[in-house]
């Protein structure tokens, strides 16, 4: 289900409350933006949009032909009716909680990010960051639905997803975390091993001198907001799923400050003792770090994936292959 309501439906041409592709909006061009709502930059274009879209409502030759998408990446949909509330948008804004309709597309390097689709030959525009100017998006969208060629090519696209962005860590420095991050877990760990199973890199299997062994996610996440950082964390979990420890090795949060001891022992409190087999929902009004939803959100959205590896791990400790 899209989640829409007879008006949005109606607006954006939908016959039902299903799934649904850009070709299947009733319009000749898509206005998409990726927004988050705790980022800031999000926030300030709010009311922009809001006046982008008034502008195109009052043309007589683009009302009937554009219409306007927001998609809330890593936002549940009471988050999402809120904002949408709070800046009474005249536009749709669908929820992306789970980041599955960003890893479609690939990260742009964060939100807000606008996507002008037209329906032709024509080629899709795109612009990351905070657009100040109404009248300057109009404009966009005029030229895009008059087949002009863009000013500058689409951004470079990267997976959103996990596996692949690696720390700044040299081995020995990822050694060191990775051990420190057992013994905060009251296990010694003598032999560090990375492992890749189904294809997921930046896995540790910690052995102690007893044969007992935890499992270890270097997680690397792309940044939600384009004005903050890329996040590393690492999660430790037992042959079971339990999770035994957080360690952020860069986690960050308003102003993209590192986040303290304080805010490290909170959210090892939401992790710690629950288990990769039911992963826990993120619940923004009592598992964020103040001033950090957006990378706790990705935290836990980490675990959430992690639910998929799991069962290969286990088969792996048994086998020792993949």
């Amino acid at each position: 289900q899209n989640g829409f309501s007879e008006k949005e439906r109606s607006y954006l041409g939908l016959r039902d409350d299903g799934p649904f592709t850009l070709r299947e909006v009733g319009a000749d061009l898509v206005l998409v933006e990726f927004l988050n709502v705790y980022c800031y930059a999000c926030v300030l274009q709010a009311p922009i949009m809001n006046e982008a879209h008034r502008l195109v409502q009052a043309r007589e030759n683009l009302r009937d032909r554009v219409r306007f998408l927001g998609i809330a990446v890593g936002n549940g949909p009471q988050e999402t009716a809120r904002f949408h509330g709070q800046f009474d948008m005249p536009y749709p804004v669908m929820p992306d909680p789970d980041f599955k309709v960003l890893d479609a597309i690939g990260n742009p390097g964060g939100t807000p990010f606008l996507v002008i689709y037209p329906m032709g030959e024509a080629v899709p525009r795109a612009h990351l960051g905070l657009m100040r100017d109404p009248a300057g998006i109009v404009a966009q969208i005029e030229a895009a639905l008059a087949a002009e060629a863009p000013p500058a090519a689409l951004p470079e696209f990267r997976l959103t997803t996990w596996r692949n962005l690696d720390s700044d860590l040299s081995p020995e420095e990822l050694d060191k975390k990775l051990r420190e991050a057992a013994a905060a877990a009251n296990f010694r760990a003598v032999i560090v091993t990375a492992v890749e199973v189904d294809g997921e890199r930046n896995i540790f299997r910690l052995e102690a001198a007893d044969g007992s062994g935890l499992w270890a996610k270097v997680a690397g996440r792309a940044k939600v907001c384009n004005i903050c950082h890329d996040i590393f964390f690492i999660l430790l979990f037992d042959d079971t799923g339990r999770i035994v420890n957080f360690t952020p090795i860069y986690v960050t949060k308003y102003e993209n400050v590192p986040i303290d001891d304080k805010e490290t022992a909170f959210m090892r409190g939401r992790l710690e003792g629950r288990s990769l087999t039911d992963p826990p929902v993120f619940d923004h009004e009592v598992d964020a770090i103040s001033q950090a939803t957006m990378s706790s959100e990705l935290i836990f959205d980490t675990v959430r994936r992690l639910q998929a590896v799991f069962g290969s791990l286990q088969a792996f400790g048994k086998t020792g292959t993949e």
